[in-house]
């Protein structure tokens, strides 16, 4: 591993924050119940055939290259909790989405966008033991799922833990005109679609720092066996 990249992947998991625009949860700040578990939704035909070497949280920059991915930089902190708010440690996330044009690095993406040589793509982490997770990564392009819809900027997030149920999901953001003809997001609730929207807060100075809120469900208990 190169001094470059041992560098930023340690700033990345000092919890630092770079300027450019960070991702907040609404109301991830406030004083509040926890939520209930975060909504399902689909998986989508473009996840990773094969993993990459870069996996890290840098996903604006692959190892060794000069040269920075295209597109809106954010940088968003994931808390992934259980229902009674307690921070996951150890938990993986995999993030997966479109490069700034909209376009998957999957041979089954139909998309003729430009595919960007610098970007990532994909990402596999570990929550802390305050159950979080940093990524630099950028806003991700909309693309047409079909003649008559296009997709909105998202981004696919996969959370294992062998002490809980797979949650699969996606995060949208706030303001996109697409998000209201988008089938899969407003297959949700009106709680649910705004749990899973963020909100792009402009840094001045100083980094802001916000949070997605991913709450894992509780594995159900098998029967207990016959006496």
């Amino acid at each position: 591993m190169t001094n470059k990249s041992q560098s930023r992947r340690s700033l990345l998991q000092s919890g630092a924050l770079l300027t450019g625009l960070v991702a907040v949860s609404k109301g991830a700040f406030a004083a509040e119940a926890c939520k209930p578990r975060t909504a399902l939704q689909p998986k989508g035909p473009f996840y990773p055939v094969t993993r990459g070497s870069d996996l890290d949280a840098d996903m604006t920059r692959l190892q060794n290259s000069e040269f920075p991915a295209a597109g809106q930089v954010i940088d968003l902190l994931i808390a992934v909790k259980d229902l009674d708010c307690n921070p996951i440690a150890d938990a993986t996330v995999d993030l997966w989405q479109a490069c700034d044009s909209g376009k998957y690095n999957h041979p089954d993406d139909p998309n003729d966008a430009f595919l960007d040589p610098n970007f990532q793509y994909h990402a596999v982490l570990s929550t802390d033991v305050m159950g979080n997770v940093r990524v630099r990564t950028v806003k991700p392009g909309a693309y047409p799922a079909s003649d008559s819809w296009v997709r909105p900027p998202h981004i696919h997030i996969k959370v294992t833990h062998p002490k809980f149920p797979t949650l699969v999901t996606q995060m949208y953001f706030e303001g996109e005109a697409l998000n209201k003809g988008d089938n899969i997001l407003n297959k949700l609730s009106e709680s649910d679609r705004y749990a899973a929207t963020v909100k792009l807060v402009q840094q001045v100075s100083k980094p802001s720092e916000g949070t997605l809120e991913l709450i894992l469900g509780r594995k159900s208990t098998p029967p207990f066996p016959p006496f």
